[in-house]
C-alpha cells in the first residue's frame, strides 16, 4: 500500500497444513520414537536446534516439574550436544530423549500427551499447526503469530517468552488435568472446510 499498491490487489495467506489422510497410532508412535508404551505421559517439542527456537528453554522448565514424564526433544541443529549436556547437567538427562531428525515428524504426533513450543520469536510456525490438527495439548510462547492461533487459552496455554517457570506451571497443569488438557486439543482442531 505505501508503493501504491491497491488494497484489492492484496491478499493475506496465512500458514496452513495439509489435512493427514492417515497418521501413526499412539502405540506405533511411541515404539518409533522409542518412548515407554506404559503410559508414561510424553511432552514433545519438535523443531530446529537452533537458539531461536528456545529447545534450552523448554529443558530448563523440565527441571523441577513433578510427576512422571517422559520429554522428546525431535529435531537436529548445531545446539544439540550443548542440549544433551544441559540435559545431563539439569539432572533430566533419564527421562529426556533426544531422537534427532525424524522425517515426517507430524506423523508421530500421537505419541504424545502435550506439545510444548518454546521459541523466543516466531512467525506461524507449522509444526504447531500440525500439533493442533492432531488434537494434542498445546504449551507455547505467546510469540509472532502463536496468539493468533491459539486465542485466549481455551485451544491451549500461552505463556511469555524466555520464562521456564511459567512454562513449567503450564506443563503442570496439563499433566495434572488431562482430561481438561484433552478438551484443548480437541478445542484446537481445524474446522473441516466446507464440501
Amino acid at each position: 500500500r505505501d508503493v501504491g499498491v491497491q488494497p484489492s490487489r492484496s491478499h493475506l495467506l496465512p500458514n496452513a497444513v495439509a489435512r493427514r489422510s492417515s497418521r501413526a497410532t499412539r502405540a506405533v508412535a511411541r515404539a518409533a520414537l522409542a518412548l515407554p508404551a506404559d503410559g508414561t505421559p510424553v511432552l514433545g517439542w519438535v523443531g530446529r536446534l537452533v537458539p531461536v527456537k528456545g529447545a534450552d528453554v523448554f529443558l530448563d522448565s523440565l527441571a523441577g516439574l513433578p510427576g512422571p514424564w517422559i520429554a522428546t526433544v525431535i529435531g537436529d541443529g548445531p545446539e544439540r550436544a550443548g542440549l544433551e549436556a544441559q540435559a545431563a547437567r539439569l539432572g533430566i538427562a533419564e527421562r529426556v530423549r533426544f531422537p534427532g531428525e525424524v522425517s515426517d515428524a507430524a506423523q508421530f504426533l500421537a505419541a504424545l500427551d502435550g506439545f510444548v513450543l518454546s521459541s523466543r520469536s516466531e512467525g506461524t510456525p507449522i509444526a504447531l499447526l500440525e500439533a493442533m490438527q492432531a488434537g494434542v495439548p498445546v504449551v507455547a510462547t505467546a510469540v509472532g503469530g502463536v496468539p493468533d492461533l491459539l486465542g485466549a487459552g481455551a485451544t491451549g496455554w500461552l505463556v511469555p517468552p524466555e520464562s521456564p517457570s511459567a512454562l513449567r506451571g503450564a506443563m503442570s497443569e496439563l499433566l495434572s488435568d488431562r482430561a481438561g488438557a484433552a478438551r484443548r486439543g480437541v478445542a484446537a482442531l481445524p474446522t473441516p472446510p466446507c464440501p
